[in-house]
């Protein structure tokens, strides 16, 4: 658009990735409470049954954590690829680009975790 000077809309990308960083971290956390909190629950020697139901639970909860980690990371792949921007790509292609890298990390996340299990 008119009056779009040199680095004008330009967001610093140590600042953004502070504030990313910063929000997934805070979801980590979220996800480890409610981990926690799942365990101090579990004090009791558990039957068989109630270990299996209060596995189920967990993994609800940990779903539900993941999946607002998940919405969260696009909503600031979005923020990210309009921002960074590289010059003469389209926003679709900025944010298909985006979404592809954090499809990757998405893939390494779930390899790991498979491979923890």
């Amino acid at each position: 658009g008119p009056g779009r000077g040199p680095g004008a809309g330009q967001v610093d990308p140590f600042v953004l990735f502070r504030e990313v960083f910063g929000q997934m971290h805070a979801a980590h956390q979220a996800a480890q409470r409610a981990q926690r909190a799942q365990q101090a629950r579990r004090e009791a020697p558990p039957t068989d049954e109630a270990f299996a139901s209060g596995d189920l639970e967990e993994e609800e909860q940990l779903r539900v954590a993941l999946e607002l980690s998940k919405r969260e990371e696009e909503r600031l792949q979005l923020e990210r690829a309009k921002a960074l921007q590289p010059e003469g790509l389209s926003d679709r292609a900025a944010f298909h680009e985006a979404m592809r890298r954090s499809r990757e990390d998405a893939d390494l996340a779930a390899a790991l975790r498979a491979s923890l299990a």
